[in-house]
């Protein structure tokens, strides 16, 4: 992989959280294996929406484990009428994955936001969790040409590009410095919601690395998220301001996969991440992302700053213009 390519892929974290990634050939450091484009910040805008069915890899796919939910709260205006569930679920099985999602959900909803300009951590926004939100920024990302894909674009001048629907996607910028200020400006419908792409580690499947798959017996789903959570886990710090007011437990707004989600990235990023195929892939995605509730028209700033444990440090500034 391409070196410049493996640092912004580090910076999956985008305000300063780097983690690089490579193909996967070079597993002997924490933070050096996995998606770069994902890692990036590749991870993609919700604007289209991919379905996100279980995809199986012949003879490696077993079920995938259910993940617990993130905790967070959801007020009935972020979320579908039956996004707190059936308290009566599970109830033969207390100690299950399903229970301990639903009971964190249940507290999460109890809770008082400690940030209101966004929807909660267990919100469903525009009838969507987070979870797959989360996802499918990683797919608008993959699917950009090259010549035209927003996060390796450094100024602004990209971020309409393939921008559909309730929520507008603002990822990460790339930089291959493992020290960087960087900004970007962008112009954004009046009534969009902001989806902003922190940072993210997305792990498809399969890799040119023929040894890059699960020991026999091992569940690929488990073995996917694994890999991405110990990149993820390198993140040490994380700051998120809008407007000069800084956002609370920033660190606790990280989404993971809970199933296969289907990748399709254009081949034109194909130096950058030798992993892409063209086709649809399973992949799963562990990343900070944070959704907020449609801005007032007029001018706004977006500031993240985040580093890892490798000595990483970037802020990124989004100067955002509401009309």
């Amino acid at each position: 992989m391409n070196d410049v390519w493996r640092r912004a892929a580090a910076w999956i974290i985008a305000g300063g959280a780097v983690v690089a990634c490579s193909n996967g050939a070079n597993d002997g450091g924490v933070g050096r294996e996995g998606s770069s484009l994902a890692a990036a910040g590749l991870a993609a805008s919700p604007a289209a929406a991919a379905s996100r069915a279980p995809v199986a890899p012949p003879a490696l796919m077993a079920s995938p484990a259910t993940v617990a939910s993130r905790a967070g709260a959801a007020h009935p205006a972020e979320t579908d009428p039956d996004a707190a569930g059936d308290e009566s679920a599970g109830a033969d099985a207390p100690q299950s994955a399903d229970r301990a999602a639903e009971n964190a959900e249940v507290w999460c909803r109890a809770r008082k936001n400690p940030n209101p300009v966004l929807f909660r951590k267990c919100a469903h926004p525009y009838g969507t969790s987070m979870v797959t939100w989360s996802e499918r920024v990683s797919q608008w990302i993959y699917r950009q040409p090259k010549d035209r894909n927003p996060i390796l674009d450094q100024t602004g001048k990209d971020c309409a590009v393939d921008q559909h629907g309730p929520v507008w996607f603002i990822p990460p910028i790339e930089n291959e410095a493992p020290v960087f200020r960087g900004a970007r400006a962008c112009t954004i419908p009046h009534g969009k919601a902001v989806l902003l792409d922190i940072g993210a580690f997305v792990n498809p499947f399969p890799r040119p690395d023929p040894n890059y798959r699960p020991a026999p017996g091992q569940d690929l789903f488990d073995y996917l998220v694994a890999r991405a959570k110990r990149v993820m886990d390198t993140v040490d710090l994380l700051q998120v301001s809008l407007d000069d007011k800084p956002l609370e437990d920033v660190l606790g707004y990280r989404f993971v996969s809970e199933t296969y989600f289907h990748l399709t990235g254009d081949t034109s990023l194909l130096g950058f991440d030798p992993r892409i195929t063209g086709w649809g892939q399973p992949a799963v995605s562990d990343g900070f992302f944070m959704m907020f509730k449609p801005l007032k028209p007029g001018r706004h700033t977006l500031w993240v700053h985040g580093t890892n444990t490798g000595g990483d440090d970037k802020t990124y500034t989004y100067h955002l213009t509401i009309e």
